[in-house]
């Protein structure tokens, strides 16, 4: 599924994947740099004073990328989601959709993840010393931040013919609660891998492992955690990351995983 591994299997277009990827990415884009100011300042004051500025920003950005009358997302916006099941990170609703169907990948519906107003899915914590002793350096932790949420997204679809796509910001849970977001991915066939054939799929694109579940490209400065079995499918021998967690690591980290690889 990466794109930079594709080029010599006829029965995918990378033309059209980089395309489809670049689109999404645009999108994102758009909404990355007017969260990005907000998302710098609020990460020097207090929780409330942060959770105040994120409310404040999304809602502005509402009207622009609200959900298109008679999208699925629009239909969203109008259910009771507490009737709906999902994880720490998203409530999740899956949606009959071949769309996206293709021969590399047959998929057959597509998933609407929509987040918390009080939790954007996970931000990476960085344990250098492994004080837990579980062999993870890089644990998954609540996000308050949309900023780092979409980063996210953005990150895994540059490095992906798997695109992640954008599809609204949604009303809020409760009243003057930050809104949510709702995003889109297609459902991926297929039995969880194990941690040891994912770590052999990722060497394949120089991922290279650097502690339980996470691995780093130094050629495009972007570290993949939480990369196990349950965010991350093999197809044709090609990993395909769809529920890690993407960053840019920081300077700490950099000189910290440059002495792993």
């Amino acid at each position: 599924m990466f794109i930079n591994g594709n080029r010599d299997n006829k029965k995918i277009n990378p033309e059209k994947a980089q395309k489809d990827a670049g689109t999404a990415n645009i999108i994102l884009e758009g909404i990355l740099r007017q969260l990005g100011r907000v998302s710098q300042s609020s990460r020097e004051v207090s929780w409330q004073k942060a959770r105040e500025n994120y409310r404040e920003i999304l809602t502005s950005l509402a009207p622009t990328y609200q959900a298109k009358k008679g999208s699925v997302a629009y239909q969203i916006n109008d259910l009771n989601l507490d009737a709906f099941t999902g994880g720490d990170e998203h409530i999740l609703i899956s949606v009959d959709d071949t769309s996206d169907s293709s021969e590399e990948i047959p998929y057959t519906s597509r998933i609407y993840k929509i987040t918390h107003s009080e939790c954007f899915g996970c931000k990476v914590l960085f344990d250098p010393e492994d004080t837990e002793l579980s062999g993870k350096h890089f644990h998954a932790q609540g996000n308050y931040d949309p900023w780092l949420y979409l980063k996210r997204w953005q990150l895994l679809n540059s490095i992906s013919s798997y695109t992640t796509r954008f599809e609204a910001i949604i009303a809020p849970e409760q009243p003057n609660w930050p809104p949510r977001i709702c995003i889109s991915q297609p459902y991926i066939p297929g039995e969880p891998p194990s941690q040891t054939i994912i770590t052999e799929a990722f060497m394949k694109f120089n991922f290279h492992p650097v502690s339980l579940g996470a691995y780093y490209s130094h050629e495009r400065d972007i570290l993949l955690t939480d990369a196990f079995p349950r965010n991350v499918r093999i197809w044709q021998g090609a990993p395909v990351p769809f529920d890690a967690i993407a960053i840019n690591p920081n300077a700490e980290m950099k000189t910290w995983l440059h002495a792993r690889i």
